[in-house]
């Protein structure tokens, strides 16, 4: 039987030191853009919303540039970061097509030219 006073011996043990990894800031380039909006709904993409990268376009997430740009790029408009997961014919040079699930937003939003932030390899 067990006395009510009998202590366990206690080994030291050394805490564990926590290391903190932080990940590399992304490197990017700035450069001036056009940028234009369209839907599952428009030319090329037939209503079915699979990208060239074989994603579900994703309102927030998805745009479609040029081959210039390898897919899977990371693009930052406005401070907000997308995904290079689309193609388009139209698509050449410094232009990028922002994905919307509406076309009423996507006409409204128009064209315009913006300095964006490409993130390097």
């Amino acid at each position: 039987m067990y006395e009510d006073n009998y202590e366990v011996p206690v080994e030291y043990v050394a805490p564990i030191e926590e290391t903190v990894v932080a990940e590399p800031e992304p490197r990017y380039r700035e450069v001036v853009m056009e940028i234009s909006y369209y839907t599952a709904n428009d030319e090329g993409m037939n209503g079915h919303g699979i990208t060239a990268s074989g994603t579900r376009v994703n309102e927030g997430r998805t745009v479609a540039m040029s081959s210039r740009y390898a897919l899977g790029t990371r693009i930052c408009i406005d401070g907000h970061w997308y995904v290079n997961e689309d193609r388009g014919g139209y698509i050449v040079g410094d232009r990028v097509d922002v994905y919307v699930a509406d076309k009423e937003k996507a006409l409204r939003l128009g064209r315009q030219r913006k300095k964006v932030k490409i993130e390097e390899e």
